[in-house]
């Protein structure tokens, strides 16, 4: 028995240090809201971004109002059993690994809350537009995962959302997160960004007891007029909230000629996850919706320029941003000037 133990515990040792990977494709279309379905379904008005990726897509029970935000908890049954009977779309659990620290909590947990999921259903990859807003940075040790939590106001729009989204602190908006080490501590060459990490850096508690209220972060990150983000849309299903997790770009617009950019091909859920999601796309695409040639101040994580491709299309210009296979972890960023 005691041999038995070992094997168990080596095993699942090796199983908790191995770089597990899901990948990403793009859907090739969004389904109409007005075919059959399930409620958890998503689809949209056939508008795909210029990646191929979903733009602004909503659950299929909102087809007849975007007001509404459905109970994604009881529609889903808890998130168990499965296969999930409230969505036909082909869905992906990343959960917490069970021989981690929190693994272990989750794990005394259930046996007074025995169906309860501690991770992350994922729906796919999908793109929207808003207004950007800061929420908070998981600062500190042990379980706290160093996430920057964003959130997206859609022009009052509940498309996507579920009714943890109405609550403070998101208050109606989309959830974006994204794990410091993965992004914004990569960034080697001074730009917006370097202006963010400071902020935000300035006003954390780096013991972890209190996440702090950000203000000046918050009107730092207000200032800008809109952003398109690009991420793994999914609900968290401890907290149960709609959200692009991880965010795999951004274009930050700062003024009505002036982006902060970043964009990678892969990424991870934070501590209630397992996995690394790759988008099986070796590009990143923005519509920047206006008009001119662009001027890039983008760089790799080496601080060597990167000059996209860009062309002219309804509504502003498309930046094709290279990035190469996930498997590399790529990442660019910078700042992109219309002229």
């Amino acid at each position: 028995m005691q041999r038995q133990l070992l094997i168990t515990l080596v095993t699942a040792a090796a199983l908790n240090a191995a770089d597990y990977v899901s990948y990403v494709p793009l859907p090739g279309n969004v389904p109409s809201c007005n075919g059959p379905g399930k409620p958890m379904d998503l689809c949209g008005t056939a508008v795909l971004d210029p990646n191929g990726i979903p733009l602004n897509p909503y659950w299929r029970e909102q087809s007849n109002s975007l007001a509404i935000a459905p109970d994604v908890e009881k529609l889903c049954d808890n998130f168990r059993p499965r296969p999930l009977g409230c969505t036909d779309w082909k869905y992906d659990i990343d959960a917490v690994r069970p021989f981690t620290l929190l693994g272990i909590i989750h794990g005394v947990e259930r046996i007074w809350h025995p169906h309860k999921l501690h991770g992350h259903v994922n729906w796919g990859a999908a793109t929207y537009e808003g207004k950007l807003g800061f929420v908070d940075y998981e600062a500190g040790f042990v379980v706290r995962d160093h996430d920057y939590n964003l959130a997206l106001d859609l022009s009052g729009s509940r498309r996507g959302l579920s009714p943890a989204n109405l609550d403070s602190p998101l208050n109606g908006r989309l959830a974006l997160e994204f794990k410091a080490s993965e992004v914004i501590d990569r960034f080697k060459v001074n730009t917006w960004w370097s202006t963010l990490k400071d902020t935000v850096d300035r006003e954390s508690s780096r013991l972890g007891l209190k996440t702090g209220d950000y203000p000046k972060t918050k009107d730092l990150v207000a200032r800008a007029l809109k952003a398109t983000v690009i991420g793994l849309m999914g609900i968290d299903a401890e907290h149960v909230q709609t959200e692009l997790h991880p965010v795999w770009g951004m274009a930050i617009q700062l003024s009505q000629s002036h982006w902060a950019v970043f964009a990678r091909n892969w990424g991870g859920e934070g501590n209630l996850s397992g996995r690394q999601h790759y988008l099986e796309l070796e590009k990143l695409c923005f519509l920047l919706r206006e008009k001119g040639v662009a001027e890039f101040r983008l760089y790799d994580e080496k601080g060597n320029a990167v000059t996209p491709q860009q062309h002219p299309a309804d509504g502003g210009v498309v930046v094709e941003i290279p990035l190469g296979p996930a498997k590399d972890r790529p990442i660019v960023y910078g700042e992109i000037t219309l002229r």
